[in-house]
């Protein structure tokens, strides 16, 4: 939130996280070799933060003014961590590869347009600053994660998944209350 002008900060996060997971989609389709398994390492745990970041903060405001759209989008998520896992097992270079991440991209791409056509502009709407400072600042840690986590760069997927949502459990709720 930002205090001088009362304007939420909390939308152009979300977007500016899925503009980078479209570039590295973008980069995991055209590289080769170890910059393309970097690449697809980079758009994993992208991902893992950012979906447990949605699930531990966004996703339950966001039910409360998007109603079942979310458990659609959850739904999405869910599909989509295990065509990770599959890719996981997949050489990175074979057709087999390039085949399911297509897909995988397409579902991405699809899942996050209807993010921002079908919850974003309800999320903007929000004036509880508790809340939106709240989301904010787990978006920002978000942000720092994903590109500063390099630890769990080739941990598996669901393992990745799961340190994240632990780890912002403990950012939005230290005592454990909830």
């Amino acid at each position: 939130m930002d205090a001088g002008t009362g304007t939420t900060k909390l939308v152009p996060l979300l977007l500016e996280q899925h503009a980078l997971i479209r570039a590295l989609l973008q980069s995991v389709g055209v590289d080769s070799g170890c910059g393309r398994q970097q690449a697809f390492a980079d758009l994993c745990r992208l991902l893992a933060v950012h979906e447990a970041a949605e699930e531990e903060a966004v996703h339950p405001t966001a039910r409360h003014v998007v109603g079942d759209t979310v458990e659609q989008r959850i739904a999405e998520e869910s599909h989509a961590a295990q065509a990770i896992t599959d890719l996981e097992s997949i050489d990175v270079g074979s057709a087999e590869f390039d085949r399911r991440f297509a897909e995988l991209r397409d579902a991405v791409e699809r899942h996050a347009a209807q993010e921002e056509d079908q919850e974003f502009p309800h999320l903007a709407a929000v004036d509880d600053v508790t809340v939106l400072t709240r989301l904010e600042a787990v978006l920002r840690v978000a942000a720092r994660w994903a590109t500063t986590e390099s630890d769990m760069d080739f941990a598996p997927f669901t393992e990745q998944l799961a340190h994240y949502r632990q780890r912002f459990r403990q950012l939005v709720d230290p005592h454990g209350a909830g």
